[in-house]
């Protein structure tokens, strides 16, 4: 008899081919570990950024084009610009020094020495404190150097400060660098100070209550004895009439 049980088959290595493949699985988008380009404006940006500071988008990983290895990354450059710096104003200066020398003048004239000092001392001592107001207002360094800076030295320092107060971004280092670059500002502007008096009682001479003042006479001593000396007499004597 023929045995009629079906045999197993054994599939071939060729038919391994016709099975149907597992499909891919997805992979998932990283974000790279080296600075890459934003996928949206092409902005450079950091490993770490998700949202783009220059469109404000959020990035997805899997747009970001990959960054050759040979390739640099160029980082811009920027070319800083030199602080620009508030120069001593030689023309406010000499306005100011004219000006004050003629109400100087003026004020003696019309007020008499006492009162004139006065009235210049509380314009000293208020401009003082409207530099130091003004300085915080403006946000301009060291305002405390300022103030005291023109209570001491007003003529030259309130003249500075007027140009400064204009050009709030720019630098003052000579009086804002520090104390000793400051106190040494100071010593400076006086001994310029000093030379420049001696040479003006050089050039003008003394001043008027310098100048030599009449000798009073005795007439002028309250309760003292006016001594006038007579004029000598010329007494001719006749030699005749004697004899």
């Amino acid at each position: 008899m023929i045995d009629e049980t079906p045999v197993a088959q054994t599939a071939s290595p060729n038919d391994a081919s016709d099975l149907p493949s597992p499909a891919p699985q997805p992979v998932e988008a990283r974000f790279p570990a080296e600075p890459f380009a934003c996928p949206n404006c092409g902005q450079m940006l950091g490993p770490g950024v998700r949202v783009c500071a220059a469109c404000r988008q959020p990035i997805d990983p899997s747009q970001i084009k990959a960054v050759p290895s040979g390739s640099a990354v160029q980082t811009p450059v920027f070319a800083l610009r030199p602080q620009a710096q508030v120069r001593f104003p030689w023309g406010v200066f000499v306005v100011f020094l004219v000006l004050g020398s003629v109400m100087t003048s003026e004020g003696m004239t019309a007020l008499g020495f006492l009162k004139a000092v006065l009235v210049f001392l509380a314009i000293q001592v208020l401009s003082s404190l409207w530099v130091f107001y003004d300085a915080h207002q403006k946000g301009i360094p060291k305002p405390f150097y300022w103030s005291i800076g023109s209570l001491f030295f007003w003529l030259p320092i309130f003249s500075w400060y007027l140009v400064r107060r204009r050009q709030p971004q720019a630098a003052c280092p000579l009086i804002e660098a520090g104390p000793w670059r400051f106190l040494n500002t100071l010593l400076l502007i006086f001994v310029v100070s000093m030379f420049l008096t001696l040479l003006l009682r050089l050039v003008l001479g003394p001043g008027p209550s310098q100048k030599s003042q009449p000798r009073p006479t005795n007439a002028e001593h309250g309760g003292s004895i006016a001594l006038v000396t007579p004029p000598p007499v010329n007494v001719s004597l006749d030699s005749e009439r004697i004899s």
